[in-house]
């Protein structure tokens, strides 16, 4: 399997986005804001020019993240973009085992 060198642009709520003190970092590292629980075009529209422009979209199909350990159900949104793109799906998993992250930890 080769490696290709390049940064992977992440999903995330759009109200987490917005945060105006923060907001400045989620755009530097290209996260793609998403309304929850609703048909988001723009977000859609997003994910798909960036991988036929080859970028890497990280997203979490269960909606978000679970700090149980546990596989949920995911949505189908995964899928539609594997279809509509070509782009191969690779399951990954990201495992924090240290303390919760707290507002007084930054």
């Amino acid at each position: 399997m080769g490696h290709r060198s390049s940064s992977i642009r992440f999903l995330m709520a759009k109200e987490i986005y917005a945060q105006l003190h923060i907001r400045w970092v989620f755009h530097a590292f290209g996260c793609i804001p998403v309304k929850r629980g609703k048909r988001d075009i723009r977000a859609i529209r997003t994910m798909l020019d960036g991988l036929a422009a080859q970028e890497v979209i990280g997203l979490f199909p269960e909606g978000g993240l679970d700090w149980r350990h546990r596989l949920d159900a995911g949505h189908l949104g995964v899928g539609y973009l594997a279809i509509k793109s070509g782009a191969p799906v690779i399951p990954a998993s990201i495992v924090w085992d240290g303390p919760p992250f707290r507002r007084d930890d930054a």
